[in-house]
């Protein structure tokens, strides 16, 4: 049974692992955001576990005035948005400093765990690294796409920015905000 702040545990046979699934979904925002905000107010679109926090996404080329009057709608509903992938978007990667004014709308950030490493390219892993450096990252996420590409595998991310930054800083963005989210309690900065 799944329902809204409940998961859904499964046990797998093969490696003895217990598996916990929460509803959620990826939302792209190209058009309209009133719509989107309707959907989550009545259920028909996801947030994180029937949390405050939807995870959102944009076309790679957005314009930040969308960007910015997209995350102000849905601040002013209520929601804390998490923008997924925010360091492979164009005009963050012109301004770095987008990310911020991104933040301080109310926005959470969570980065690809190939982004550091220049999975995406090179404008990915810079902005990325002054993401990590400048402790805006809210989350490190895999993006996953299958077991064998884009994995769903965390720990090598955790090691680097254990190594690269702090156990601490690693644990904040790969289990402490993270769980803070599905339990709907406030995410906070790192600091």
């Amino acid at each position: 049974k799944s329902s809204k702040n409940k998961y859904v545990s499964y046990f797998t046979k093969k490696n003895n692992n217990n598996i916990a699934l929460f509803p959620g979904q990826e939302i792209l925002i190209s058009e309209a955001v009133i719509p989107i905000v309707n959907g989550l107010e009545k259920g028909s679109i996801l947030t994180i576990n029937g949390s405050r926090y939807p995870l959102v996404e944009f076309d790679f080329g957005v314009s930040p005035d969308f960007a910015f009057r997209a995350i102000s709608t849905l601040v002013a509903h209520g929601f804390t948005p998490i923008i997924a992938h925010p360091e492979r978007y164009g005009f963050i990667a012109e301004i770095p400093d987008s990310a911020w004014e991104l933040h301080e709308l109310g926005a959470l950030l969570q980065i690809n765990k190939g982004s550091p490493a220049g999975v995406f390219g090179s404008d990915a892993e810079r902005v990325a690294g002054i993401m990590l450096s400048e402790r805006i990252a809210d989350f490190v996420a895999s993006d996953a796409h299958s077991p064998y590409v884009r994995t769903p595998f965390l720990r090598e991310a955790h090691e680097w920015i254990s190594e690269n930054f702090s156990i601490d800083y690693a644990d904040h963005l790969l289990h402490k905000n993270p769980l803070r989210v599905i339990k709907n309690e406030t995410v906070h900065p790192y600091r």
